[in-house]
């Protein structure tokens, strides 16, 4: 499984896909904090990255890029 956690520190257009499958679209407001979870892979497309912290299975949270850039992210389960 692969975790995915946001937060929001300004509004942003959020597209979540877990497993090819689209799980949210849509506009998030400042102060959001959501999880998705996917058996193999989740994409996470950002309409202003640098509103956005993503952290990955539980670890550090990292904002995405900058403010008003639209960045896509793919994280994959990892495998030994």
């Amino acid at each position: 499984r692969v975790i995915v956690g946001l937060t929001l520190n300004d509004a942003s257009w959020i597209v979540i896909s877990a497993d090819g499958k689209i799980e949210f679209e849509g506009m998030l407001p400042p102060g959001t904090q959501r999880t998705w979870e996917a058996a193999e892979k989740l994409v996470v497309l950002a309409g202003n990255a640098g509103g956005v912290l993503l952290a990955v299975n539980n670890g550090q949270a990292e904002q995405m890029g900058a403010h008003g850039q639209v960045i896509e992210r793919e994280v994959l389960i990892s495998r030994p």
